[in-house]
């Protein structure tokens, strides 16, 4: 079989497997990884290319709604919210990240409608405010659900700094 015979036998069959399945959590979870590193390659014209440290590379020099402008060859790690979890909304596994890529795009598909902000790494990681995990400092990031700003609380300006370098979509 070629492979682009396996591909579309592949593609049909995991389409057949998870219409049949009851949908897990975690099967969930890897879908919407998988569509917010599409879709962020296509927004910005890129590609993806899912190494360790980010999961797209810019292909062109693109400004963003937000004002923000991605170079050709910057590298942006894509996390993909699906689920919320009492009020708030989070991204994970992210220290690793620190120094590693240009941009730290959040991806949010908790509500009716997807949400992006682009955010730079260096703005990220200075002006976002994290929870610890298995002894990392910043590997964590929490933001209210509703996108609540009127509170001074962690939640709050973490939604703001989502805010602040949201794009249209």
């Amino acid at each position: 079989m070629e492979s682009l015979t396996k591909f579309e036998f592949l593609v049909e069959e995991t389409y057949r497997i998870a219409k049949e399945s009851k949908p897990s959590a975690e099967k969930l979870r890897s879908m919407a990884g998988e569509y917010g590193e599409w879709f962020v390659a296509n927004y910005i014209g890129g590609a993806v290319v899912s190494k360790s440290h980010f999961d797209v590379i810019a292909l062109e020099d693109i400004k963003l709604s937000s004002k923000v402008t991605i170079k050709t060859g910057d590298r942006i790690e894509v996390k993909t919210p699906v689920q919320r979890t009492a009020g708030y909304t989070a991204a994970y596994s992210l220290q690793s990240k620190i120094g590693k890529c240009e941009f730290i795009a959040l991806f949010d598909m908790t509500g009716d409608e997807p949400r992006l902000s682009i955010i730079p790494e260096e703005v990220f990681f200075v002006e976002g405010e994290f929870t610890s995990s298995k002894g990392k400092d910043k590997d964590r990031f929490y933001w209210s659900a509703k996108y609540d700003i009127s509170l001074d609380t962690k939640l709050a300006r973490n939604a703001m700094l989502f805010i602040d370098y949201e794009v249209e979509i």
